[in-house]
């Protein structure tokens, strides 16, 4: 018999049966690979990153894996590299700044071409009250803050210096300074005329104490609707600044001067209606509501409302309205005309109260003109704000001062009470009208160099 055959009678080549399917089993965790762990210093750093102080992201730090370790980190050192660098440019500009002796000068006149010179001084009006256990807000916000519900209406109005910047951003003493500025005409209610006035509307802060204003160019234009998207310009020509008002410090070797572009126009009729809920008298079951707030839009906000609950009841006493003139765009209110307030049958305002600014004139009630006078305060006139520095127990007020904390903000109010009201809750209606000026604002600066210096 052959080799082979004998190999398969002893069962060397002998097929095996083939075997039913078998799922295969499924491998525990010591099965599965581990992954690629970070060696050295990296190592050491991603342990101390699993197991650091706990904080809000300690799920997401516990969670990342070695690799994912690493992109966090990279993130993490440009973080930091961009961080000292920012500091570092900030420690710069502020020494160069001092060296120069024009830190405080520039940063007042970029905090005003931003409009952000208002906010700051009422956060740290705020700020300085809560340190010194003394009230620096304004009625309002120390009050009540106007809590409740407000309703708000959009103004139909728009205006807007686009832009207000000099010829020449470097003068010598004596020389005139040219300033040119773009407005632009927003939305103009229908019906309806706004003159813009230039008059004194070019600025010029010789120093602390000394100002000089100057026409524009032209000194009035008139705007209408049917004007929405025209863009005009405005020139300003100051005669410049003589040597007695330029002085240096430290190495600098100019002086920068603070100029402002001021147009005013007067706005009127800027109604808003306040809806509240009156009854003749208290039952249990009454519900009871929140204080409600009615705003019109505008150069100025118009508030009205009061920050007691509703319904208001015939012959109580114990109630307040309000009415809150606060500007919103860049700029201040240089003069209130009068705020009229129509009340209807069903409200009446305790004018003999000495709380109450406002008196009953021809079917409606107006401010008082001891209120007017002192809301009109002239901020450019220098006895003026003496006595007013004086009255408020201050030791001096400056005009940007006068500007910032007495022309952003007006706060009215008179204690008032429900002559009649149905029993049942019932909606009646209280409307203001503000007629005011507004001055626009927008404020730069240029250097100044003695003519000897530029020769």
């Amino acid at each position: 018999m052959a080799e082979k055959d004998k190999k398969y009678d002893k069962g060397y080549y002998k097929p095996k049966p083939i075997e039913k399917y078998k799922r295969p089993k499924i491998k525990p965790d010591y099965y599965k690979p581990k992954p690629i762990e970070p060696k050295g210093i990296f190592r050491r750093g991603y342990e101390s990153f699993k197991s650091g102080p706990g904080s809000p992201f300690d799920p997401i730090r516990k969670s990342l894996l070695p690799a994912q370790w690493g992109i966090f980190l990279i993130f993490k050192i440009i973080g930091w590299v961009l961080g000292i660098f920012i500091f570092v440019s900030i420690v710069i500009f502020i020494g160069n700044g001092i060296a120069k002796g024009e830190l405080i000068d520039n940063i007042q006149i970029k905090l005003e071409e931003w409009g952000l010179s208002v906010p700051l001084t009422r956060f740290f009006d705020r700020y300085y009250s809560i340190l010194s256990w003394e009230s620096a807000l304004s009625p309002e916000e120390d009050v009540f803050g106007f809590q409740g519900s407000t309703e708000t209406e959009e103004s139909d109005f728009g205006l807007d210096i686009e832009s207000f910047t000099p010829r020449e951003s470097v003068v010598s003493t004596n020389e005139p300074i040219l300033t040119r500025s773009k407005i632009k005409v927003g939305e103009i209610p229908e019906d309806k005329q706004i003159e813009l006035n230039f008059e004194n509307a070019c600025f010029l802060e010789l120093d602390s104490d000394n100002f000089v204003t100057y026409d524009a160019d032209p000194a009035r234009a008139l705007i209408m609707e049917g004007m929405e998207g025209r863009i005009f310009t405005v020139l300003c020509e100051f005669e410049g600044v003589s040597d007695d008002y330029v002085g240096f410090l430290g190495t600098r070797e100019y002086d920068t001067k603070k100029i402002r572009f001021l147009p005013k126009f007067h706005y009127n009729n800027q109604k808003v209606s306040w809806y509240p809920l009156i009854k003749d008298v208290y039952s249990s079951g009454d519900e009871v509501s929140e204080p409600t707030w009615n705003v019109k839009k505008g150069p100025a906000s118009l508030r009205l409302g009061s920050s007691e609950s509703q319904p208001f009841y015939v012959d109580e006493s114990g109630y307040v309205l309000y009415v809150n003139l606060k500007v919103d765009w860049q700029g201040d209110i240089k003069e209130i005309k009068n705020i009229e307030l129509d009340t209807g049958d069903s409200i009446r305002l305790n004018t003999d109260s000495n709380f109450c600014d406002f008196k009953f004139s021809n079917g409606i009630y107006i401010l008082k003109s001891e209120v007017l006078d002192e809301a009109n305060i002239d901020c450019t006139n220098k006895d003026n704000l003496k006595a007013y520095a004086k009255r408020i127990g201050v030791p001096y007020l400056s005009t940007t001062d006068c500007l910032e904390k007495l022309k952003n903000e007006f706060t009215f109010e008179c204690p008032f009470v429900v002559n009649n009201a149905e029993s049942r809750i019932s909606q009646t209606r209280v409307t203001a009208n503000a007629d005011y000026v507004f001055e626009m604002i927008r404020t730069t600066g240029i250097k100044v160099v003695k003519e000897e210096a530029v020769a």
